[in-house]
């Protein structure tokens, strides 16, 4: 990778305590973001069967991948979501990680459940519906809204999550 003087500390510390997360404060974080350096993804977990009947099941399955990523928290920062109605929960997550065109080793090789995702590079300073997507999904409070799981694979709607969500990587970064 080229070498980076972005900081990804002080970009998560501005981010999280920024009140227009979707609007003047993204505008903001894509001036700051090394885009050689870093890039933005889609993450969508390929629920099996199962899986995504019930609230708890899949807060679960988020929670012990946030947990196992923490590993990249210094390359990484990311909104982790579940979303949808039981019994067709999906999970998903729009990340920006170190790294211009791949996901950074530390999830790809070392953890035990990225296997289990699909991933989508992101390019929304050229892409509408990727800045849509990344706006809407990064923005305090909310996240997806649709009557069912395969509504949501394209969505960039607001509403609120069902189960369980998360920053990941963001450590200490929040003022209150």
């Amino acid at each position: 990778m080229p070498p980076s003087d972005f900081n990804i500390y002080d970009f998560k510390t501005f981010f999280i305590n920024h009140p227009d997360k979707k609007g003047k404060g993204m505008d903001e974080a894509y001036k700051m973001i090394d885009w050689e350096g870093y890039s933005f993804w889609k993450f969508e977990y390929d629920i099996y069967e199962g899986e995504g009947e019930k609230v708890h099941m899949c807060n679960n399955l988020l929670g012990g991948f946030l947990s196992r990523a923490e590993g990249v928290s210094k390359i990484s920062f990311a909104r982790h979501c579940v979303v949808g109605d039981e019994p067709n929960l999906q999970i998903y997550g729009v990340w920006l990680v170190r790294g211009k065109t791949e996901v950074p080793d530390g999830l790809t090789k070392d953890h035990p459940s990225f296997e289990y995702y699909r991933t989508r590079l992101l390019d929304p300073r050229n892409n509408k519906d990727d800045d849509k997507l990344v706006r809407g999904r990064w923005h305090a409070g909310s996240w997806w809204h649709a009557a069912d799981a395969a509504a949501l694979a394209d969505a960039a709607d607001d509403a609120d999550a069902v189960g369980g969500e998360g920053w990941h990587g963001h450590g200490h970064a929040r003022r209150d």
